[in-house]
């Protein structure tokens, strides 16, 4: 997927999340090669529906151009006004602030772990950074509850679920995914 449709998905994230049933449109995406059987199976296998939507939206934004077409072509069947919102999201400025804005990181270091860790909308948004790194939902469970356990704070928890994520990919934990990934929550700046 382009970066400004990412940025349209991840700019209206929270009404998506909010407002989309999955078992609408996944029927389409598979149609349309979008997604796989898979995949659909990894998404429905979800307890909560909006875990669902986060993990169809985590994988839409990981998928070929054509993704978001379809998508949004298999949102306005049952999502008139999610449509509306998606395309009138600006996203010209903000994708190339967002790419400045992370050009300070240049590796997938400890110290850059720590760095983001300590930013805000990670720690507020740390499942979602999990997931759209490709984090097992089990992992991070797991996660939440030993960081409990040990009276830890929302900044150790964005750090476990980072080294996590480069413990499970290991070499295959690149900067650009990082990035990526730091974008779909909505950081643009580790300033």
């Amino acid at each position: 997927m382009d970066k400004p449709d990412q940025l349209r998905i991840t700019k209206n994230w929270g009404a998506l999340a909010s407002d989309l049933d999955v078992k609408d449109i996944v029927d389409y995406l598979i149609q349309d090669s979008i997604l796989t059987l898979d995949d659909v199976a990894e998404i429905k296998s979800k307890a909560v529906r909006r875990s669902c939507v986060e993990e169809l939206l985590t994988k839409l934004t990981r998928k070929g151009p054509k993704a978001y077409a379809c998508f949004r072509q298999a949102l306005q069947r049952q999502y008139p006004w999610l449509v509306q919102q998606l395309d009138a999201t600006d996203v010209t400025e903000a994708a190339r602030a967002s790419a400045a804005g992370l050009d300070s990181l240049t590796d997938t270091s400890t110290a850059t772990l720590m760095r983001i860790s300590k930013h805000e909308t990670a720690m507020r948004n740390w499942r979602m950074l999990g997931l759209s790194l490709g984090v097992l939902e089990a992992d991070l469970v797991n996660l939440e509850y030993d960081n409990r356990q040990r009276n830890g704070n929302l900044s150790d928890l964005v750090f476990d679920t980072l080294s996590r994520w480069k413990q499970n990919m290991a070499s295959a934990a690149t900067l650009d995914e990082l990035k990526t990934s730091l974008q779909n929550i909505g950081v643009t700046s580790l300033t």
